[in-house]
């Protein structure tokens, strides 16, 4: 689970700022926000951002999508971009560095790790757990100008051999993180595998505007043999009051005419695929089927005859799949899109009340609704908003101030909160005078 996540120099963060998942000392509905990692060390499972447009809420998703590639992607060419692109509104900020800082626990124990980089190279990577109240080194590594190298030192908690300590260092290339290359070793099992397992299977990929997921939905359905992942996401929309009672992946074939046939030609794709391609004239692609019950029959549409809505009940009945029953991070941008609010509502109070894994989610909204909702802790509300020179802040609510009795909702769109989107006059001058 994420304790915490600071980041500086990236995108709209200017300055660095700071997402929390760790409480304050409200105590309500302790027992359904959080989750004991240790003793004496409770987490909250859910993370809200506000924002207007443009505010930063996607950057820091951005942010930390990017500090998970870095750990988890090997990188095979050396001038590959590392994937940080720095504050650009200022000149210094430009030519700066970009630096994450990321407080996670594994297995009941805490780490930490600090790592700055720009465009072209790694210049440290710091990775430390805590055996006891003191921080312990794992590995250091630092960028050598001078010689134009990488440079790590170890810690002693590791207890590599000395040929696997050589082994990770020479695939340690300058755009290249220590644990990404660890995963490219043929090296003894240490810690380092828990911290590769935690970036490579427990943060799972965004789920943004851009990618929806549908093809993880697929494979998920298509390799759930005993119809388990099925069953609960059937349970789901018909909870949602969809009248959908069975979902099947099934293959469509799509004859190709000549025209697309000289697209596929030129296309930059493996030789081998494009000759199935033509060889046959057809391309096959697998498209979901829904049943519908109604009150007439069983009828089956396929996907390209089913709502946005649908999609994102199915998507996100998957995720919470995930959830309940294995320790993960989710991350949803814009949670809302094509969403009415009570369907909203239902899937966030469904995860609050029955996840009991270490798992956790984190989403960007823009419906206020929430806002209003007697269930949401205050602590895990967070507000995102542009400052003068450009940059974005990130400021939890609970920062606020603001009385236990009075309604953050009001407060919002009272402006006393973050700032909402400055909108001028609703008269336009159609002539332009």
């Amino acid at each position: 689970m994420i304790a915490s996540f600071t980041v500086r120099n990236y995108l709209s963060f200017r300055q660095p700022v700071t997402f929390s998942f760790e409480p304050t000392s409200d105590s309500f509905m302790s027992d359904e926000y959080l989750i004991e990692i240790k003793e004496g060390v409770r987490l909250l499972k859910i993370g809200i951002i506000y924002g207007a447009n443009a505010s930063g809420k996607t950057n820091l998703i951005s942010a930390l999508d990017t500090l998970r590639a870095i750990m988890c992607l090997p990188i095979e060419d050396k001038t590959k971009d590392v994937g940080v692109v720095p504050f650009l509104l200022d000149e210094e900020s430009r030519q700066g560095k970009t630096e994450f800082e990321l407080s996670f626990y594994i297995n009941k124990e805490k780490y930490l790790l600090q790592l700055t980089a720009d465009s072209k190279r790694i210049y440290q990577e710091k990775l430390f757990f805590y055996p006891s109240s003191r921080a312990a080194v794992l590995y250091e590594r630092n960028y050598n100008p001078e010689l134009d190298l990488v440079e790590i030192n170890w810690g002693s908690y590791l207890k590599l051999s000395k040929k696997s300590y050589m082994a990770i260092e020479g695939n340690t290339i300058a755009n290249m993180s220590v644990i990404a290359a660890w995963s490219k070793s043929n090296v003894e099992t240490s810690r380092l595998n828990d911290v590769y397992l935690f970036f490579s299977e427990q943060m799972f990929l965004p789920v943004t505007a851009t990618l929806s997921l549908a093809a993880y939905v697929r494979e998920t359905l298509r390799n759930d043999v005993k119809g388990t992942v099925k069953d609960f996401a059937k349970k789901f929309l018909q909870t949602s009051d969809f009248n959908i009672s069975d979902i099947d992946i099934e293959d469509e074939e799509v004859q190709l005419n000549e025209e697309v046939r000289t697209l596929l030609s030129s296309l930059p794709v493996p030789e081998n695929a494009k000759f199935d391609w033509l060889k046959d004239g057809i391309i096959r692609k697998e498209q979901f089927v829904f049943t519908h019950q109604t009150s007439q029959g069983k009828y089956r549409l396929p996907e390209t005859m089913e709502s946005a809505g649908t999609f994102q009940i199915l998507m996100l009945s998957v995720l919470l799949y995930k959830v309940l029953h294995q320790a993960s991070i989710i991350i949803i941008d814009e949670i809302e899109a094509s969403l009415h609010y009570e369907l909203l509502s239902y899937f966030v109070r469904t995860f609050i009340a029955s996840c009991e894994m270490p798992s956790q989610l984190l989403f960007t909204t823009h419906d206020l609704n929430l806002l209003n909702e007697e269930f949401v802790r205050r602590d895990t509300i967070w507000f995102a908003e542009k400052g003068a020179d450009g940059g974005s802040m990130l400021t939890r609510l609970s920062a606020y101030g603001l009385h236990k009795t009075a309604s953050p909702y009001n407060a919002y769109r009272q402006n006393k909160l973050a700032s909402l989107p400055f909108l001028g006059s609703h008269y336009i001058d159609i002539n332009g005078d």
